[in-house]
């Protein structure tokens, strides 16, 4: 099951536009390489993520979230009130990129600075510590908008300001980047993919 979202996805968008066909180059790149602890992180933090921007929605009287209606063809989905789990692959594809994007970063800090580090039984504590600092956050935001420039400098409702280096960025664009660093920062450590059974979950991607 290596690989499965990035199969599915491949699957299911065969022939659709995805803006920059680097990107399905990209996808098909990782899925050989992939580890299942690491799509899990994926996984269990784009979900984080969809929960996040669903929340911000007003509350109807019944309990449900101001409806986000989308069509595929000729079926209708509120993506607002389905759980992430239940939205068709399509609608799955930016927050499991955006993700993808902040998981790597996180897991190229392990494996840059902390898997070699051997014998030391507190590298787990200074890893931990490091996803903490505002120095790990900016960096792992600039290149989370290096990605989702990758991904969608081509669509016409991307602004001006969106298409500058991440150091030029207004504080409210870059806290968008930030945020998804966070939420994957957050489902690491609630986690804790690396220490659970072993350094290699998070390193074996190629």
């Amino acid at each position: 099951n290596e690989g499965k979202w990035r199969r599915n996805l491949l699957a299911e968008l065969d022939g659709e536009d995805f803006g920059d066909h680097e990107l399905a180059e990209d996808m098909e790149k990782d899925i050989n390489g992939v580890s299942h602890e690491l799509e899990t992180f994926e996984i269990s933090t784009a979900t984080q993520l969809h929960e996040m921007w669903r929340s911000k929605r007003a509350s109807l009287p019944d309990g449900r979230f101001e409806p986000r209606i989308k069509r595929i063809g000729d079926r209708e989905y509120d993506i607002a009130n389905l759980e992430f789990k239940d939205l068709p692959d399509y609608f799955k594809l930016e927050n499991l990129l955006a993700a993808h994007a902040a998981c790597d970063s996180i897991r190229r800090c392990w494996t840059s600075t902390f898997e070699n580090d051997d014998g030391d039984d507190g590298r787990q504590r200074r890893f931990r510590e490091t996803l903490k600092t505002k120095e790990f956050l900016e960096h792992a935001s600039t290149e989370q908008h290096i990605a989702w420039l990758k991904r969608n400098k081509n669509h016409a409702w991307v602004t001006e300001e969106q298409q500058l280096p991440y150091a030029q960025l207004s504080e409210a664009e870059k806290q968008k980047d930030r945020d998804i660093v966070l939420a994957a920062i957050d489902v690491y450590l609630d986690h804790d993919f690396v220490s659970a059974s072993g350094s290699e979950n998070l390193s074996a991607v190629s």
